[in-house]
């Protein structure tokens, strides 16, 4: 999203691996659904980035070289532009990023 410039093709992804503070729904049975997250930009300015509870495409547990996360694929509406982006829930040390953008 930000210094974007030029062009994409559909299909094309921005890695971004961005840290992120996080609030999610936490079900009786123990599953998360992001609700709203919170990031820094460069000058310092702060981002904020709602779900609804639709917002959440897909979510699945990934073990990348011995790594645990759980992956969230979510989309939703930001300044009137759809966004779809894919966070990532590290488990061993409880953190959140953005992954990249979709």
């Amino acid at each position: 999203m930000e210094g974007n410039q030029g062009t994409r093709k559909m299909g094309d992804t921005i890695p971004v691996d961005i840290p992120v503070e996080m609030m999610v729904y936490v079900d009786t049975d123990g599953e998360m659904t992001p609700r709203r997250l919170r990031y820094e930009k460069e000058g310092g300015e702060k981002i904020i980035i709602s779900f609804s509870p639709d917002d959440t495409i897909a979510r699945s547990d990934c073990n990348y070289v011995g790594i645990k996360e759980k992956k969230y694929i979510c989309s939703t509406v930001v300044n009137e532009i759809r966004i779809t982006l894919e966070i990532r829930y590290r488990v061993a040390d409880q953190t959140w990023r953005i992954y990249r953008f979709l």
